[in-house]
């Protein structure tokens, strides 16, 4: 038998028959002076158009069990604010409209009737084409995250130098006698190179500095790296269940922490989901928040946000390792804490949607 198959046909059961999701604190007290109930609004997810994540050749919209478990669960808030949520791929968006898309309605349905939303979530890749759209949404107003607000955190380098105070030492490599130059100041027994663009833990190397580590050794780089000095994060977290290598992940909405897991190594350094690492969800450590703070601080310029900050506790004090604009869906539902990310997203309905001109005029 196979304990996955069952697992998530457990979770698609008791997630059917639960049909009432957490009431919102303000799901009986829409009024028209929030939402006009007269039109239905359209929320577009626009997402990446790699196959291996989105297709439309299919009977559901993600190839991931869990994206279409909880893109499904978002849906269903979206109904209840009377919001209809759709999904398509930013290559099928042209001047404010969408050629086709998927949609949540009891199944998943699609439809290659053109549409124009009234708002988007980006989930839009950094690509030429993408980073075009972003701007003419963002020109609009009529998208989040903003465009600034996706560039600055994809760009690991300056969030190193904004935050330095928080950060591990970190500098900028663009060839190989910038890496050899810089890899000498570093003091940790190990280094971290990554592609300074590079999203989730794509393209990071862990560099052992023992003393076989060849000086003049030659690596090739075709895109710009940083090199960081290693964070032994090896003791865990103090005064809370975490007593081993972590990555502690907070995910923010207009500067509160909203949610928050941790995520465990199986085995090595880098806590990956999609290289094996064990997810937990916790509390927001009580010493984390004055970090989140002045974090934030710096945020607020963008206006509404939805993003995640990334942190390793070592030596008594938390790190800042990265920022990330498009928190996942899906690791409540794989990891066992739905209820949190369901939360979660009503928090982004509140918070965010509801606020917004587009939606509450």
């Amino acid at each position: 038998m196979d304990l996955n198959n069952v697992k998530k046909k457990q979770i698609v059961k008791e997630l059917d028959l639960k049909e009432k999701l957490i009431k919102p604190k303000k799901m009986q007290k829409i009024s028209n002076n929030i939402i006009n109930l007269h039109k239905e609004k359209i929320l577009c997810v626009l997402l990446d158009d790699n196959p291996k994540y989105f297709k439309w050749f299919a009977k559901k919209p993600f190839l991931d069990f869990e994206l279409n478990i909880s893109y499904s669960m978002f849906s269903k808030i979206g109904k209840k604010y009377f919001i209809k949520i759709i999904f398509s791929k930013y290559s099928d968006y042209k001047k404010d409209f969408v050629k086709k898309y998927w949609f949540f309605d009891k199944i998943w349905k699609k439809s290659n009737i053109k549409i124009k939303p009234d708002l988007f979530f980006d989930k839009i890749p950094l690509t030429k084409k993408g980073l075009l759209i972003k701007k003419e949404l963002s020109k609009k107003n009529i998208i989040f995250n903003s465009c600034e607000l996706d560039l600055f955190c994809k760009d690991k380098f300056l969030q190193s130098i904004e935050f330095s105070d928080y950060s591990p030492k970190t500098f900028l490599i663009k060839n190989n006698a910038s890496f050899l130059k810089s890899i000498k100041k570093i003091s940790s027994k190990y280094a971290v190179l990554k592609p300074r663009f590079g999203l989730g833990s794509e393209g990071v190397e862990i560099i052992d500095l023992n003393k076989n580590f060849k000086k003049n050794i030659k690596k090739s780089f075709k895109e710009d790296f940083v090199l960081q000095e290693f964070i032994d994060t090896s003791k865990g977290i103090p005064k809370t269940k975490i007593k081993s290598t972590h990555d502690l992940r907070c995910v923010i909405i207009n500067g509160a922490i909203e949610f928050c897991f941790v995520r465990m190594p199986k085995k090595g350094f880098i806590a990956s989901i999609h290289r094996g690492a064990n997810v937990i969800s916790i509390d927001p450590p009580k010493q984390v928040f004055p970090l989140i703070k002045k974090i934030d601080f710096f945020m607020k310029k963008f206006g509404n946000r939805f993003y995640s900050i990334d942190l390793f506790f070592s030596k008594n004090k938390f790190y800042l390792i990265e920022l990330n604009s498009k928190p996942g869906f899906g690791v409540g539902v794989e990891f066992g804490f739905v209820k949190k990310e369901e939360k979660l997203m009503i928090k982004i309905f509140e918070n965010i949607i509801l606020k917004h001109p587009v939606i509450k005029n």
